[in-house]
């Protein structure tokens, strides 16, 4: 509240709440009673008013702000409470891995070494048949050579069986030793037949 001394005019400024006490002119230092707010002037009293209900708006917008603060506060904790609530979840259930085929789908020609797909049905640079045609057709190679080979060790066993009892005789042991050759090459000819056939196709 703006006040001016009696005594030498100079203006000061005084809390409403000290009214009736007495106190010095900072100016010429004669004492001056304040005055209470039913002794002030019309004019006065109304700057007295308005300047309490400006300091209550002014209080009031403070502890607008102050709220607000607390919230925005608040606000950015929760936030940050959900991310770190997130970030554990994704800490301790790890993503799913992708399953990647570990077949290569690009082989090396085992003629040329170009570089040849899985799929393809010959190398393109050396017309090498690939896949599906070369399997199929060493499978009947390695069949053959097992159908041929079996029966002719069979064969072989059952001539030297015949020639057993006329082993004596020059035309019996020719015999018995042409059953045991026969016998020896139809055995080789169908183990190797059942080797490859393993060999190359598992």
């Amino acid at each position: 509240m703006k006040l001016d001394c009696p005594h030498c005019g100079d203006a000061f400024t005084y809390d409403p709440v000290a009214g009736g006490q007495v106190v010095r002119c900072r100016h010429c230092g004669l004492p001056i009673q304040l005055p209470t707010p039913d002794q002030l002037p019309p004019a006065k009293l109304q700057e007295l008013q308005a300047e309490q209900q400006a300091a209550v708006r002014k209080e009031q917008r403070r502890a607008e702000r102050a709220q607000k603060k607390a919230e925005s506060q608040r606000g950015r904790e929760e936030q940050a409470a959900r991310e770190n609530a997130r970030a554990t979840e994704a800490a301790i259930i790890p993503p799913p891995v992708p399953t990647i085929s570990t077949v290569p789908t690009i082989v090396a020609c085992p003629d040329c070494g170009h570089e040849v797909s899985r799929q393809a049905a010959a190398c393109p640079g050396c017309g090498r048949p690939m896949a599906a045609q070369t399997i199929e057709k060493t499978s009947k190679t390695f069949k053959a050579m097992q159908l041929i080979g079996y029966p002719l060790a069979v064969a072989g066993l059952l001539i030297v069986v015949a020639s057993d009892s006329a082993w004596r005789t020059a035309g019996g042991v020719a015999a018995m030793w042409g059953g045991v050759i026969i016998t020896i090459v139809g055995l080789v000819i169908g183990v190797l037949g059942g080797v490859l056939s393993w060999w190359y196709h598992g």
